[in-house]
C-alpha cells in the first residue's frame, strides 16, 4: 500500500534488529508497524524532551544577549573614567617633563 507519510532510513544495531525481527514474526505484522507503534507512545516523553531542549537553547541565547548588554553597559560606564585617568597620567607625564 503507497503511503504519503515522511519516510526514513535508519541503521540497527544487529540486537534490535533481531528482536524487531522476532516481533514481527510472533505478532504477523511488519517490523515498520511495530517501530511506528513504539514511537506513538513514546511521543509524549519525547515532545517534552524536545520542549526542554528548546527551552535550554533559548536560555542560553537570552544569557548571551544580556551578557552582550551588560558589557555594552559597563564599557559605558568606564569610558568617563579611563578618559579622566587618560588625563591625570598625560597632566602628570607634563609635569615630569617640566
Amino acid at each position: 500500500m503507497k503511503t504519503t507519510k515522511p519516510r526514513i532510513t535508519i541503521s540497527l544495531e544487529q540486537e534490535h534488529y533481531e528482536l524487531l525481527n522476532k516481533l514481527s514474526l510472533l505478532q504477523h505484522r511488519p517490523m515498520s508497524k511495530i517501530v511506528v507503534e513504539f514511537l506513538n507512545e513514546c511521543m509524549p516523553i519525547l515532545s517534552r524532551v524536545a520542549d526542554a531542549i528548546e527551552n535550554v537553547q533559548k536560555m542560553e541565547k537570552n544569557a548571551s544577549m544580556d551578557l552582550f548588554t551588560d558589557l555594552d553597559k559597563a564599557e559605558k560606564e568606564a569610558q568617563p573614567m579611563l578618559e579622566n585617568l587618560m588625563q591625570l597620567l598625560q597632566q602628570a607625564g607634563a609635569k615630569a617633563n617640566a
